[in-house]
């Protein structure tokens, strides 16, 4: 009886071979913000790059640290929002340019959330600005390269202004516990702001400028860190005050900024969207009296970003 042939075994399909993140190497282009060091100490498991600079994804579940945000107080690195600075004897007038929004209702010690557009209107970036003089401003960035768009728009308006980027590196504190935090680190001055305003500061000897602003829907405050060198310094005194309000260091919390209807730009939003379109037309005043981008082509304005949101739908805020 003639022997059976023997089926050959199939081989088991190859895995792809898992890259080392590990083998990406931190070069003068990946910078890393004042308080890198201490992030890594803290335990950091991953970063992501925001704005060329390196940012804390999470140290532990991400669940787990929206639960402690809710209930405590959470510490974030994210010295990433890139500052612009605008100054100038025409500051006041070129801001008037850069953005929708009329700068004539944000006074000097006040924030506003404002937007950067095109010429055809679409959102380049959505930033906090802050009023630091009546013709000095910081916008703190989301993730794109506004400095050199700024830098652009200056050099053809031909307004009087220096656009630069300065020593201010931003800490968040968040949550309900937040606020006791402040009023034992700084007292009534910080803890009595209200919302997007802000003041000057000093701990231990570390200048800084507090904001009453967060990414979370909760009570929570920015620290700004006016000198990089102190970024390890800093990051330790507000621990070492934290802790009997069980401060830990977290990620910023993408679940908490949804439910409070934060949009993220490169996510909920790009330069493929108008204000309009995802629910930020409250941010664009088309009747204040001077001049902004995409103002220039009003003929079109505001009904044919509206008429582009019936046809593609919004996010709501």
């Amino acid at each position: 009886m003639a022997a059976k042939k023997q089926r050959a075994r199939k081989k088991p399909p190859r895995r792809p071979k898992t890259f080392d993140m590990a083998l990406i190497q931190r070069g003068a282009r990946l910078r890393r913000s004042p308080f890198f060091e201490s992030t890594l100490r803290a335990g950091c498991k991953s970063y992501t790059i925001y704005n060329h600079t390196f940012l804390p994804s999470y140290y532990d579940d991400p669940v787990r640290e929206y639960w402690h945000l809710l209930k405590n107080v959470a510490l974030w690195d994210v010295a990433v929002e890139r500052n612009v600075e605008i100054a100038g004897p025409d500051g006041f007038e070129f801001m008037q340019l850069l953005t929708p929004r009329d700068m004539r209702s944000c006074r000097v010690g006040q924030g506003k959330y404002v937007l950067i557009v095109d010429e055809a209107g679409g959102i380049l970036n959505d930033p906090v600005l802050l009023r630091l003089e009546e013709n000095r401003f910081w916008i703190a960035l989301a993730d794109s390269d506004i400095l050199l768009w700024a830098k652009g728009v200056a050099r053809g308006s031909g307004l009087d202004v220096k656009i630069s980027e300065p020593d201010a590196s931003p800490l968040q504190v968040q949550g309900p516990k937040s606020k006791a935090l402040m009023e034992d680190l700084f007292g009534e001055k910080v803890t009595d702001l209200p919302y997007y305003f802000f003041t000057p500061a000093e701990l231990d000897g570390i200048p800084l400028l507090v904001t009453r602003t967060g990414w979370t829907g909760e009570i929570g405050y920015e620290l700004y860190l006016l000198d990089r060198t102190r970024g390890e310094d800093l990051w330790d005194a507000v621990i070492k005050a934290g802790k009997s309000y069980h401060i830990r260091p977290t990620g910023p919390s993408d679940i908490r900024r949804i439910e409070a209807g934060i949009l993220n730009y490169g996510a909920d939003m790009t330069i493929e969207n108008n204000p309009y379109e995802i629910g930020l037309g409250w941010t664009v005043d088309l009747e204040k009296p001077s001049e902004f981008i995409r103002s220039r082509t009003r003929g079109r304005g505001a009904s044919s970003w509206a008429s582009r949101s019936r046809a593609r739908g919004s996010i709501s805020t």
